[in-house]
C-alpha cells in the first residue's frame, strides 16, 4: 500500500519561529468595530495592542498540561511581558494636568514605536497595498493572517505577479476564534427557534455568501483596481520555462513536417514530370 507522506512542521504556531513577523489588520480581534470609527481612530495602535493583549490573557493563565497550549502560553508570556496594558485614571491624569485624550495620544505613540520595533504582530491597513506586496515578496520569514474568507480573497490577487511568486494559505490557531451569538435560555423563545432554522437549513450561510458576493468587503486588491488576472500563465513564461522549450520543440517539429510535405509534393511532381517525357 502506497500513501502520502506527511510533513509535520516543528512549530505549533508560525509565531514560534525565531524572528517571525505576522501582518494583521487593525481590525481582526475587534469584536466590536468600534476601534475604526470616531475618535477611537485615532488610537488605532492603542487599541490593536491591546487587543492581543486581551486575547492572550486566558494563554497566560491557563492551567493544563495539553501540549499545544503549552506551546501557545510561551508566546502568550513573551507578548505579555512585551506589551503593557491601557489603564489609566481620571483622578490621577487630573492631579497631573492633563486630560485623558493627551494621555491616549501620548499612549498611542509610545504603541506605535512598539509595533514597529518589538512586537512580532504588524499591524496593517487594507488600503497599504504596496506595503503588503513588498514585505511577502521578500520571502522571510513574515505571513498575514486574516480571516479564511478575507485570505481565499486575497490569494489569486497576490498570485497575480510578473516574478511568478507563489503564494499559499494554511491556518494557525494561535488567534483562532469561534464567534456565534449568545442567547439567555428563556421558554419558548422565538428568537432562537427562529435563529435555529435558519443555521440548520443554511439560509443564513446562503445570505452572508450572496452579500458578500453582491457587497464585497475593500481588501488590498479593491484599492489597487485588481478585478482579474493581469498576468496570465503565457505572459509570464520565460526562456527558463519547461513549457517554453517544449512550445519550441512543438514548432521545430512543425516547421520540419511542413518542409518534409513540401519535398514530397516536389518529388511527386519531378516523378510525373519524368514519367510524361519517357512516354513521349
Amino acid at each position: 500500500m502506497i500513501v502520502q507522506v506527511k510533513y509535520y512542521p516543528p512549530w505549533e504556531t508560525f509565531l514560534d519561529i525565531e524572528g517571525a513577523q505576522v501582518l494583521m489588520p487593525f481590525d481582526l480581534l475587534d469584536e466590536t468595530g468600534l476601534h475604526t470609527v470616531g475618535d477611537f481612530g485615532n488610537f488605532r495602535y492603542l487599541g490593536f495592542l491591546n487587543h492581543v493583549v486581551q486575547r492572550v490573557d486566558p494563554l497566560v493563565i491557563y492551567p493544563g498540561n495539553y501540549n499545544v497550549s503549552q506551546a501557545y502560553k510561551r508566546m502568550a508570556l513573551r507578548l505579555k511581558d512585551m506589551i503593557p496594558l491601557f489603564e489609566f485614571s481620571i483622578p490621577a491624569l487630573h492631579a497631573q494636568g492633563t486630560t485623558l485624550d493627551a494621555h491616549a495620544t501620548q499612549q498611542n505613540q509610545m504603541y506605535y514605536k512598539l509595533s514597529q520595533e518589538q512586537s512580532p504582530l504588524k499591524s496593517i491597513d487594507y488600503n497599504e497595498t504596496d506595503r503588503l506586496v513588498n514585505t511577502l515578496s521578500t520571502c522571510a520569514k513574515v505571513a498575514f493572517l486574516d480571516t479564511k474568507e478575507n485570505v481565499a480573497s486575497i490569494l489569486p490577487f497576490l498570485n497575480d505577479n510578473k516574478d511568478r511568486v507563489k503564494y499559499l494559505s494554511g491556518e494557525d490557531s494561535f488567534f483562532r476564534v469561534i464567534r456565534a451569538w449568545q442567547i439567555f435560555p428563556v421558554r419558548g423563545n422565538y428568537a432562537e427557534k427562529r435563529l435555529k432554522f435558519m443555521l440548520s437549513s443554511g439560509i443564513y450561510f446562503h445570505w452572508k455568501a450572496w452579500f458578500r458576493l453582491v457587497k464585497p468587503p475593500k481588501l488590498f486588491h479593491h484599492y489597487a483596481n485588481w478585478t482579474y488576472p493581469r498576468f496570465d500563465r503565457v505572459s509570464q513564461l520565460d526562456y527558463n520555462s519547461k513549457i517554453l522549450a517544449g512550445l519550441y520543440a512543438c514548432g521545430i517539429c512543425f516547421a520540419a513536417c511542413v518542409l518534409f510535405l513540401v519535398l514530397e509534393i516536389w518529388s511527386a511532381s519531378i516523378t510525373k514530370m519524368l514519367r510524361k517525357l519517357k512516354l513521349c
